[in-house]
């Protein structure tokens, strides 16, 4: 995205000179302060701000919230509230999808930026996606926009987010699944689970193993299942999460054979399948077998184990994870024996 152009919308004259001059310490670039909703409209016309933070009450024939509205409806230009009075009236008129934030007057330097910032990861995801069509489901997406957002001292400057959105290979399943599905009788995109998650692994491996200075061993050993996107999708982002961390973590350089294996298998009574991923070797000395714990999944250097846990509630899957020798996940998943 480059340089960041925010457009301030503030008829105070102090309020805003003091907006500005906090955002511009903080790196971003303020193209103007506006006093009315006219003028707003006329200058994102002009100059087409990446973000607009903007006062609700403001002189003259548009307050803040019809011109918010104005700006998204013509421009979809994202806004940043700023007000002195945030009542349930006002809160639900500003509800609306071109509110990414709220600061309430007064206001502390962090607490702009922290609203600016998350509405910044917002915007990044968000035209992220829509370059890359196979990411609007945002059941996918959001929660690596809702990392970010949590665990912002991972990112130095605006550049290291953006690039780490280019690098979003954690989303090539999905591409995938959609290059492999047929659609059945009822216009529901299926796959085979053998084929692509096979494929999938072995992406994986070869997506990585460029980094890594020993061989390991992957095992694959998958049940043919017809799985629809709502199920193979979240469960394509689990296997590449799991693999991707095997590959880059779990093994030393003098680690003999190195293994790891992915087994879907259909459980004993029918009403479940269970996908396992497992390697042989660092594994975790403080995990037992237990549910995935918030402690776990809030852990700043691991959005893998977040996005993991995310997927296992979307398709309502429990998710265990044993650390005592080597690493061993499991995801236990609801199945309907008809799918197949």
């Amino acid at each position: 995205m480059g340089m960041i152009n925010i457009l301030v919308v503030e008829d105070e004259a102090f309020i805003g000179m003091n907006i500005r001059r906090r955002l511009e310490h903080i790196g971003y670039h303020v193209i103007m302060v506006v006093p009315s909703g006219d003028e707003a409209f006329q200058i994102s016309t002009e100059k087409a701000p990446d973000l607009v933070v903007m006062d609700i009450q403001l002189e003259g024939g548009l307050d803040g919230l019809e011109t918010a509205q104005t700006l998204w409806n013509r421009f979809q230009i994202p806004i940043v509230i700023v007000t002195g009075n945030i009542d349930s009236n006002t809160r639900m008129r500003a509800d609306q999808t071109w509110c990414y934030g709220f600061v309430s007057k007064p206001f502390f330097s962090n607490e702009l930026e922290v609203a600016v910032s998350k509405a910044l990861d917002r915007i990044f995801t968000d035209r992220y996606c829509k370059k890359n069509n196979y990411l609007l489901n945002q059941n996918y997406y959001h929660p690596v926009s809702d990392w970010m957002r949590d665990h912002p001292e991972q990112f130095e400057s605006i550049s290291d987010k953006v690039e780490f959105l280019n690098d979003l290979v954690r989303f090539h399943g999905i591409n995938l699944f959609y290059s492999l599905a047929k659609e059945d009788s009822n216009g529901l995109h299926k796959v085979d689970s053998k084929e692509y998650f096979s494929r999938l692994i072995y992406y994986t491996w070869d997506k990585f193993k460029k980094n890594v200075e020993y061989q390991i061993n992957i095992q694959i050993d998958i049940h043919s299942i017809d799985l629809d996107e709502k199920v193979a999708i979240p469960l394509g982002i689990i296997i590449f999460e799991a693999v991707s961390n095997a590959i880059k973590y779990a093994f030393t350089p003098d680690h003999v054979n190195s293994s790891i294996s992915v087994k879907l298998s259909i459980k004993p009574n029918r009403e479940h399948f269970c996908l396992q991923i497992k390697d042989n070797g660092l594994g975790f000395n403080n995990i037992a077998s237990s549910q995935l714990t918030e402690e776990i999944m809030e852990n700043p250097n691991s959005l893998g184990l977040y996005l993991i846990k995310c997927m296992a509630q979307i398709i309502q899957a429990d998710s265990m994870l044993n650390g005592d020798a080597g690493t061993c996940l499991e995801i236990l998943v609801p199945y309907k024996p008809q799918e197949r």
